[in-house]
């Protein structure tokens, strides 16, 4: 079989594909409504279409089929022996984020799939000419015969953002996150029109400010207040508490969004303390990812006071620093930074973020709003009626989820609906927050016991 009559076999898939499907008015009406959860996005109706029509065929299993479109392809469409093999091959297919190592204009590359690490050696005539050694994208890569062959749209990142790609994505591999596609997620990463996680710092903050109906020129103080008080090295705590005090509750508010995104805000402020030299994208994106890495490893409850958690995010950035990654190529990214700032002309060999750890707390309007969730929960559970405390107790969490009560009783409530698996996970969650908390140990233990009986 010539290498490339793949494009003849996926023009016959692909007929065969529609040709069922146009037969099929609930599964239209099915992905159709999948459709809808794409609009708003930047993206042309008919890109719309094919992002979920290939989604559909490859790996959701619809509900009106219980399986993927190739699945009840193979199953109920008469092909020959040849055809059914190639076709059937195509379910170890897979939908991931690959890194170009090697590349063959117009005739074949081959691809690391980052979150796995195998890779690919893959035909094709057309992406090949239009990407370059080095660049990331979202990519399917079906199996044929001795190679491999892409079907769907490619979409790629610019080739200076692989090195930070590689750096974030290392989490998925160390972790063994499952790591799975869909079209909302491309959507977001590169349709969005204004998606909060895609914006820079200050952009996202203001976002969520705007969101939580809060007036431009207010905000615009409080980035300038937070300025000043970052490089002096004040404290975040009280321009926090007035900030969400001046919140107005709605429906799906996320009181500890807005201060992770005032945290990022502030940090971004006390690593312009080393100085006035404007910093080039690679430090600045590499100063965010550490802020990123060093958050996620302190959780400064653990601590006595708020200075030791700062010296140990301190200890933690400067062997972050200095830690070769595979990601940069095997350089530190102290290395990548001086080589930046070279070709900058910026002679400054210091590297330092001041880092400053803190627990924000919410203001006095979202105590007292969670306050009236938590005796709401509280009574209704007294009322024997845990499906509604449940609800009452989500409301308090959406607004603080620090409190180990709240995640006790949102067990107990779950219990109540002979729910042990999730009443698991809230015991868990209260004694995460407060290890010594003794009723949530107590009813941990016995859940265990129940299921060993």
């Amino acid at each position: 079989m010539n290498e490339y009559n793949y494009k003849k076999i996926m023009r016959q898939f692909y007929t065969y594909v529609a040709e069922l499907v146009s037969t099929m008015p609930r599964v239209l009406e099915e992905m159709k409504s999948q459709e809808d959860y794409l609009i708003g996005f930047d993206i042309s109706e008919v890109e719309r279409h094919n992002l979920v029509f290939d989604w559909y065929i490859f790996d959701y299993k619809s509900k009106v089929l219980s399986k993927t479109l190739l699945e009840y392809l193979l199953e109920k469409v008469k092909l020959d022996e040849d055809l059914k093999s190639i076709y059937s091959r195509f379910k170890e297919g897979v939908f991931s984020i690959f890194e170009v190592k090697a590349l063959r204009r117009g005739k074949e590359m081959v691809a690391c799939d980052l979150a796995t690490g195998k890779e690919y050696v893959i035909k094709d005539t057309t992406l090949t000419r239009q990407v370059s050694k080095g660049q990331c994208g979202f990519l399917r890569v079906l199996p044929f015969e001795d190679y491999y062959i892409l079907t769907g749209s490619g979409y790629f990142f610019p080739e200076e953002a692989t090195h930070f790609i590689k750096l974030f994505f290392i989490d998925v591999k160390k972790e063994k996150i499952p790591f799975k596609l869909t079209p909302l997620t491309i959507c977001k990463i590169f349709f969005a029109n204004r998606k909060p996680e895609a914006l820079p710092t200050i952009e996202r903050f203001k976002l969520f400010c705007q969101e939580a109906g809060l007036k431009e020129d207010y905000i615009k103080e409080i980035i300038e207040r937070m300025r000043k008080e970052a490089l002096n090295k004040g404290d975040p705590q009280e321009i926090v508490k007035e900030l969400i005090a001046k919140i107005k509750p709605y429906p799906g508010l996320n009181i500890e969004e807005i201060t992770r995104a005032f945290i990022d805000v502030w940090n971004g402020f006390i690593a312009q303390q080393g100085g006035d030299i404007e910093k080039g994208p690679i430090e600045t994106a590499l100063m965010y990812a550490s802020m990123a890495y060093i958050q996620s490893k302190i959780n400064p409850k653990r601590f006595k006071d708020e200075k030791r958690a700062s010296q140990r995010a301190e200890k933690l950035l400067e062997e972050w620093l200095k830690t070769p990654r595979q990601e940069l190529d095997g350089k530190t990214p102290e290395e990548v930074i001086l080589e930046e700032r070279q070709r900058l002309g910026n002679p400054e060999k210091r590297i330092s973020f001041r880092i400053n750890i803190a627990t924000l707390m919410p203001g006095e309007e979202v105590i007292q709003k969670a306050k009236e969730a938590f005796d709401r929960g509280r009574q209704l559970l007294l009322e024997n009626k845990p499906k509604e405390a449940i609800e009452a107790y989500k409301e308090y969490i959406s607004l603080y989820s620090q409190n180990h009560v709240v995640w006790h009783n949102m067990g107990i409530a779950y219990l109540l609906l002979q729910d042990r698996i999730n009443a698991e996970k809230c015991f868990k969650k209260a004694l995460e927050i407060k290890p010594d908390y003794e009723l949530a140990k107590r009813n941990l233990e016995l859940l265990y016991k129940a299921r060993k009986i």
